[in-house]
């Protein structure tokens, strides 16, 4: 930005054409003083102070006015650097606003693709899920069984407790596996890929509010 520009160009014009109108009435009282000192010195008739008078009245109108002429300008210096550092501050708000619409931006992004994985995920665990239902509906009935054979084998004391489910941490977060896929933050998953990539969204999701709320 160039701080030689200005707004109040008629003003400083009108103004700078007043200071020069103040200079001349300055000069003019002046020769007026040196006028009388001189015709007093010669006559004797009229005292210097008396005749030295209007010319000093002058020089003091003359030098009121050069001062207010100043003062104005001052003002009119104030109303520009005023103005510039209001356009500086329009600046700066429009860039803080289109950054945040970025960011408002990408966080709908990744939310969208959050929220795609998720359905596809879904869409991919159901059918397994249907297909499984109807593959055990469609087994024979076993014959019932007495005694200790009657007893489930997840129920028995001898059977074995460190294969039933296994836990994955990735990213401070657990992904257990169960029989019907990867469940993550109560959500289930087909595969242990789609199951870390809603953990990946997650943690996206979260530093982009946070840089959301830092450029706030």
């Amino acid at each position: 930005m160039n701080l030689k520009t200005t707004n109040y160009g008629a003003a400083r014009g009108i103004l700078g054409l007043f200071e020069k109108v103040s200079w001349v009435v300055i000069a003019f009282g002046i020769l007026l003083v040196l006028g009388a000192g001189a015709g007093a010195s010669q006559a004797f008739a009229m005292p210097f102070v008396l005749a030295a008078l209007p010319g000093l009245f002058i020089c003091l109108v003359g030098f009121v006015c050069l001062v207010l002429v100043q003062m104005v300008k001052a003002n009119v210096d104030t109303a520009d650097y005023t103005y510039q550092v209001l356009s500086v501050a329009r600046d700066q708000l429009e860039v803080s606003r289109q950054a945040l619409q970025k960011s408002e931006q990408a966080i709908t992004y990744a939310a969208r693709q959050a929220t795609s994985t998720t359905a596809a995920a879904s869409a991919q665990a159901e059918p397994a899920e249907a297909n499984q239902q109807a593959s055990y509906a469609a087994r024979p009935e076993p014959p019932q069984a007495t005694g200790e054979a009657a007893i489930p084998s997840f129920m028995r004391s001898d059977a074995g407790t460190t294969s039933a489910n296994k836990i994955t941490n990735y990213r401070g977060a657990q992904i257990e596996r169960t029989i019907h896929g990867y469940s993550v933050r109560n959500r289930t998953f087909a595969t242990l890929e789609l199951a870390k990539n809603a953990v990946d969204a997650k943690h996206l999701q979260a530093s982009l509010e946070d840089s959301l709320g830092s450029a706030r």
